[in-house]
């Protein structure tokens, strides 16, 4: 996802905390305390007993590393779409349970791990080892936030786990496609794998009408979910077919999953609209209880709205100041504002060269191509100037969006299997196509908002120097505990830092000062 910058973070802090700042959580929030038993293929997995009750621990080394193994191994259980995509296969039969039993279950397991790591003496641990507490306490607090408080899957009908932090994945397209292109295991056994999924399918959808028939729901959320279902069917009839035809048994399981995914569409399209009414904010007490969590910082969201705003005025004033230069070679003959111009003659100005300089865009059947090519370009650059190491070009692929995931974020980066250390490593930078069915104004306006300077900037923050090389190095990094739970605002910020250095290090040569005005933007 490209800027999350903390401007657009602290508009989230801005319209959704309170006056009063909560404190970060305390030495150990909740979490599992006894090893994760294997999902079985079935829907509803079996359910152990309530785990027994922590005690305190001695020897803080082997008890984190237990801990953490344990809590590890529940999580994938919890959530083998999340195993799957880090690369870890034992559970890929399975299916995301968030049934009553299944979500009372997963509350004891973390609540039991969360007082196991409270008990543990931080102050006998390595600095790693207090970070890697730190992380998991936050983890642990999180997703008990969100099964006892939040409860999305009440009242979003969209089929996605925003766990690990804000960065929504699709539970059963992206986890077949996943499965299909993978490169574990042999054909036969990801096609006993992708039928498991296709199976499960059903079960999925009935469960997630069964909350939401109960509930009110968020209106922005049915509208992507539409969307989003309609791509999902799009995958399973279009492209799944040329993985599955040579087996009856998948084929039957498709053929199922497909009728299945219809009935969901109808059930968006007809029942659910008569349910709309929950907000789709968290509001100001429960954003405040996760945004310490997700954003793994100790900072109020009114400090961060603070940074945020210091930023904005900062970028806005240099915008400013590129934009005067810019329109003397754009608009020549034509006098420039001065430098003290009233506010709103000064965004008159830079809204004007924003028109100018958008008109150079891609063909409307170029956008994933001309992303493509902006990607050799910006690896010269950052050889030439010696920024980083950086993935051999093999690594990474660029693709048009897959359908099911459209309309939501315009590009993105993935890198599954950071776990599976066997695979070669490769990750995909993604672009929202233009849709041929827009009309033309709409064709134009994403054209323009997708320019051929601001598509530049996209591959360099998914991908060069930005998440792909990020990606590249966090694989080094041994630590499953690390992976598994990354940084949400060090892959971002590093990403939109990245943007910045190729910009600073001159992208576009004679038209730097063009590139400069998108990267500033980019800020605000």
């Amino acid at each position: 996802m490209r800027r999350l910058a903390v401007p657009l973070l602290a508009v989230l802090a801005a319209a959704c905390a309170s006056s009063k700042a909560s404190s970060p959580p305390a030495n150990g929030a909740p979490s599992p305390a006894r090893e994760a038993q294997t999902q079985s293929e079935t829907h509803a997995q079996p359910q152990p007993a309530a785990p027994a009750p922590a005690k305190a621990q001695g020897g803080a080394h082997g008890d984190l590393a237990s801990l953490a193994e344990r809590y590890l191994s529940g999580l994938f259980r919890a959530k083998p779409h999340l195993a799957d995509y880090m690369g870890d296969h034992r559970f890929v039969t399975g299916h995301w349970d968030l049934s009553t039993s299944a979500v009372r279950f997963r509350i004891s397991e973390l609540t039991e791990h969360g007082k196991e790591l409270a008990a543990l003496d931080r102050s006998k641990m390595s600095r790693d080892e207090q970070v890697d507490a730190a992380i998991m306490a936050d983890a642990i607090a999180l997703e008990l936030l969100e099964l006892e408080e939040i409860r999305e899957f009440t009242w979003s009908p969209r089929l996605v786990d925003s766990f690990t932090y804000y960065d929504p994945r699709e539970i059963i397209a992206a986890r077949i496609s996943d499965i299909v292109h993978g490169s574990w295991g042999t054909e036969a056994e990801r096609r006993a794998a992708v039928a498991a999924q296709l199976r499960g399918v059903a079960r999925i959808v009935e469960s997630r009408e069964r909350y939401l028939t109960k509930s009110k729901v968020s209106k922005v959320h049915l509208d992507q979910a539409v969307k989003e279902n309609a791509g999902r069917l799009a995958f399973l009839e279009k492209e799944l077919p040329a993985f599955t035809k040579g087996d009856a048994e998948s084929e039957t399981a498709r053929t199922e999953a497909v009728f299945a995914l219809q009935n969901y569409q109808r059930f968006l399209e007809k029942v659910l609209p008569e349910r709309v009414g929950a907000d789709w904010r968290l509001g100001p007490e429960k954003y405040r209880k996760k945004f310490p969590l997700a954003l793994q910082t100790d900072l109020a969201p009114e400090e961060l709205v603070r940074l945020a705003r210091e930023d904005f005025t900062a970028a806005r004033g240099e915008l400013y100041s590129v934009s005067r230069e810019l329109a003397r070679s754009l608009f020549r003959g034509e006098g420039v504002p001065p430098e003290n111009a009233p506010p709103a003659e000064q965004a008159k100005l830079i809204g004007r060269v924003k028109d100018a300089l958008a008109k150079d865009h891609p063909a409307p059947d170029a956008l994933v191509s001309a992303s493509a090519g902006k990607i050799e370009r910006l690896r010269a650059l950052v050889r030439s100037k010696n920024i980083v190491e950086l993935p051999p070009p093999e690594t990474l692929s660029v693709e048009a969006m897959p359908e099911y995931k459209r309309g939501a974020a315009g590009a993105e980066y993935l890198s599954p299997g950071q776990l599976d250390r066997g695979a070669p490593f490769h990750g995909t930078y993604y672009v929202d196509p233009v849709d041929s069915s827009w009309p033309k104004e709409k064709i134009e306006s994403y054209l323009r908002a997708n320019n051929n300077y601001e598509i530049a900037l996209t591959a360099a923050h998914e991908a060069i120097p930005g998440h792909h090389t990020q990606a590249y190095f966090a694989r080094r990094d041994r630590s499953v505990l690390r992976a598994t739970l990354w940084s949400g605002p060090f892959a971002e910020g590093w990403a939109v830092y990245g943007e910045g250095l190729v910009v600073k290090d001159g992208l576009g040569d004679a038209d730097n000062d063009r590139y400069h005005f998108f990267d500033l933007r980019g800020r605000m």
